[in-house]
C-alpha cells in the first residue's frame, strides 16, 4: 500500500509532463547503467565488501603552465572509480557522460548543474553501447576549450565500453560556469576540428553560453555526445 506522500508524489508526477519525462530518463539511464557498466563492478563490489572502506587515491600535484587551461591534465596512480547504480548523467544517443569529484565522504557525483570548488579535482566515466573514439573536452565563460582526455595522441581514445575514464583534472580555480563535453565518433577524429568545433559553437564566449548551450554544433554525422555543466566557486 502506497503512504499518502508516495500517493501524492506519484499523482503529482503524473499530472505534470515535465516531471514524468525525467522520471523515465531517469529508469532509462538506471537500465542502461544495469546493462552496460554493472556486469563490469560486481566482482569489485564484492571484494571492497570484505576490505576497508575504499578511498579516493591521493593525486600528484601539477604545475599550471603560463598560459593555464581551464582543466589540469592528471595521471591517477590507482584503477578508476566506477560509477554508483542511482547515477544520472547527461545523455546522447546511446551514450551518456558522468562526472565525479572528492568529498569528505569518498568520491562524489556531481549532478549537472552543481557546485564545485573552483580548484576540484574531477573524474569521468562515459557509458556507451558502441565501439568508438573518445574525446573529453570543457569550454569556459572565457572560451577556453581544454582537451581533457586522451592528454595527447590522435584521433581520440579508442573506447570498446562503458566505465570510468583514464586519467583526470583540476579545475583552474576561476570561478564560473565550465561546460564538460564527451564526444563519441564512430571514426577517428582530429583534436583540431573538436576543438573548433566547441569554439565554434560556443561563440561568442560567456557565462550564458556555457549553462545555455548543451550541444556541440558541426561534428560529423554518427558522433554522439553528451555534456554535463557544473558551476565553479570560490
Amino acid at each position: 500500500m502506497l503512504t499518502p506522500a508516495t500517493a501524492a508524489a506519484r499523482a503529482h508526477i503524473e499530472a505534470c509532463p515535465e516531471c514524468g519525462k525525467q522520471v523515465a530518463r531517469m529508469r532509462e539511464e538506471d537500465a542502461s547503467f544495469r546493462r552496460h557498466v554493472m556486469p563490469g563492478t560486481l566482482d569489485a563490489a564484492v571484494e571492497a565488501a570484505s576490505a576497508s572502506r575504499w578511498k579516493w587515491p591521493r593525486w600528484p600535484i601539477v604545475a599550471l603552465p603560463a598560459t593555464g587551461l581551464a582543466v589540469v591534465l592528471l595521471v591517477m596512480l590507482s584503477r578508476p572509480m566506477a560509477p554508483p547504480a542511482d547515477y544520472v548523467g547527461s545523455k546522447g544517443e546511446g551514450f551518456s557522460l558522468e562526472v565525479f569529484t572528492e568529498s569528505q565522504g569518498g568520491p562524489l557525483q556531481a549532478a549537472d548543474g552543481a557546485e564545485l570548488p573552483s580548484d576540484a579535482r574531477v573524474r569521468f566515466s562515459v557509458a556507451t553501447e558502441r565501439q568508438c573514439h573518445l574525446w573529453i573536452v570543457s569550454v569556459d565563460a572565457s572560451g577556453q576549450v581544454s582537451r581533457i582526455s586522451p592528454a595527447d595522441g590522435v584521433g581520440g581514445a579508442l573506447t570498446q565500453a562503458s566505465g570510468p575514464v583514464p586519467g583526470g583534472g583540476q579545475l583552474d580555480g576561476v570561478t564560473g560556469p565550465e561546460r564538460f563535453v564527451a564526444i563519441c565518433s564512430p571514426e577517428p577524429l582530429s583534436w583540431s576540428v573538436v576543438e573548433e568545433a566547441v569554439r565554434r559553437t560556443f561563440s561568442p564566449p560567456g557565462a550564458d553560453s556555457v549553462r545555455q548551450q548543451r550541444d556541440v554544433r558541426g561534428l560529423p554525422a554518427g558522433a554522439g555526445q553528451a555534456s554535463i555543466l557544473v558551476e565553479k566557486r570560490g
